[in-house]
C-alpha cells in the first residue's frame, strides 16, 4: 500500500448515539422449492492461500474477500477482478492479519485488520483500488460500504460487549437489536439499510434487519442460527443458517429474503456437508443490484468452493 490515513466518519468526534430498538414482525414464506442459482462459475482460490471467503461482490462482478496464507498462520484481504482474472493483494498493519469484507461499486473494500491479535485488537480500513490508498480507523471495525460510501460494522465496548453502527449520510448511528450484548452489522445499502447478525448471552444467533432506528428479526423459522451476510438497494438479502426445519429434521445452507419470502438451499446434517462433497450452496454472503450473489458450495477444499451466480426466485419472477 502507498500511503495510509485515519478515516473521518461523520458525527465520530461528537460521540455515537444509540437509537430505538423495536422488533418488528414481518410476513414470512418459506418457499416450498430449493433456491436456484443459475450460471454459477466458479473462481480459483487466492494463489497459494490455505482458504479462500469472499465477502463482497459489486456490479462489475469484482469480489472482496479474506485468504488464509502460509499454512493459516497468517490472513490477506483480496480483490478479485473479473475483467482479468486477478487478484490484487490487500495487508494493512505489520502482524499479517488483513480481512477484506465489504465492496462498492466504485471499488473500495472495507475490512479490519490486527493491531495485537493476543488481546484481540483490531481496527477498520477502506481500501480505494483506483489509488491503492489505504485509510484505517481505530475505534470501528468496517464490515461493508454502500455504493454511496456510507458505511456499517461494529464497536467491541470496554465491558466486552459488541454494538453495531452505521454511518449513513452523514450520520452516525449505534445500536444493540433486541437488547443483545453481540451486534455485527454486516452490510449497507443507499437506503441505510443494514443487515448482519446478533448473539444473546445463551448462545443464540439470529440476524437482524436495521432500517429507520428499528430493528427486525429475520431469522430463519426454527433455526439455531441464522446469519445475515448482504443486502443490495432492491432490498434482497442473503446469508446462511442452519437448525432443525421441515419437521425436526436437521438443515443447513444459504438463504435469499425478498419480497417478505425466503427462500432456502437444504443440505441434510450429516450427509456429506460441511465440506463433505456435497456440491451445494451452503452460504451466500453477498449479493449486487443486478441479483448476482458471490458465495461457497460444499466441497472437500477446506472453507467450500468459491462462487458467483444469478439468483432465480422460485416463488415469483425476476424484477
Amino acid at each position: 500500500m502507498q500511503r495510509s490515513k485515519q478515516i473521518a466518519l461523520a458525527g465520530a468526534a461528537a460521540g455515537l448515539v444509540a437509537g430505538p430498538m423495536t422488533a418488528i414482525a414481518a410476513p414470512l414464506q418459506i418457499g416450498d422449492q430449493e433456491l436456484k442459482i443459475e450460471s454459477t462459475v466458479v473462481v480459483e482460490n487466492y494463489p497459494g492461500a490455505n482458504q479462500t471467503t469472499p465477502f463482497g461482490i459489486n456490479g462489475a462482478g469484482d469480489i472482496s474477500g479474506s485468504a488464509f496464507v502460509d499454512n493459516y498462520s497468517g490472513q490477506v484481504g483480496f480483490l478479485w477482478h473479473k475483467a482479468t482474472n486477478a487478484f490484487t493483494t490487500i495487508e494493512v498493519g505489520s502482524i499479517g492479519y488483513t480481512s477484506g469484507r465489504g465492496l462498492n461499486d466504485v471499488g473500495v473494500v472495507v475490512g479490519d485488520y490486527g493491531i495485537d491479535l493476543t488481546i484481540g485488537e483490531f481496527a477498520g480500513f477502506a481500501f480505494d483500488s483506483t489509488t491503492n490508498v489505504v485509510a484505517t480507523d481505530p475505534n470501528h471495525i468496517l464490515r461493508g460500504v454502500s455504493n454511496a460510501g456510507d458505511l456499517t460494522g461494529f464497536i467491541p465496548q470496554a465491558d466486552g460487549t459488541v454494538l453495531g453502527f452505521r454511518d449513513w449520510q452523514g450520520q452516525t448511528d449505534t445500536f444493540s437489536c433486541f437488547g443483545a450484548p453481540f451486534n455485527n452489522a454486516e452490510s449497507i445499502n443507499v437506503a441505510g439499510d443494514v443487515v448482519g447478525t446478533y448473539q444473546t448471552f445463551d448462545g443464540f444467533i439470529g440476524a437482524f434487519l436495521y432500517r429507520n432506528g428499528q430493528c427486525s428479526d429475520i431469522s430463519i423459522p426454527s433455526a439455531i442460527y441464522t446469519i445475515a451476510w448482504g443486502i443490495n438497494d432492491r432490498g434482497d438479502i442473503v446469508g446462511q443458517y442452519a437448525g432443525a426445519l421441515w419437521g425436526g429434521t436437521c438443515f443447513f445452507g444459504a438463504f435469499y429474503r425478498h419480497d417478505n419470502q425466503v427462500e432456502v438451499t437444504r443440505i441434510k446434517c450429516g450427509s456429506n456437508g460441511w465440506h463433505g462433497n456435497s456440491n451445494k450452496i451452503y452460504r451466500l454472503n453477498s449479493i449486487n443490484n443486478d441479483r448476482i450473489a458471490v458465495g461457497q458450495m460444499d466441497t472437500p477444499e477446506p472453507g467450500g468452493t468459491m462462487f458467483y451466480g444469478t439468483v432465480r426466485s422460485n416463488n415469483s419472477a425476476p424484477k
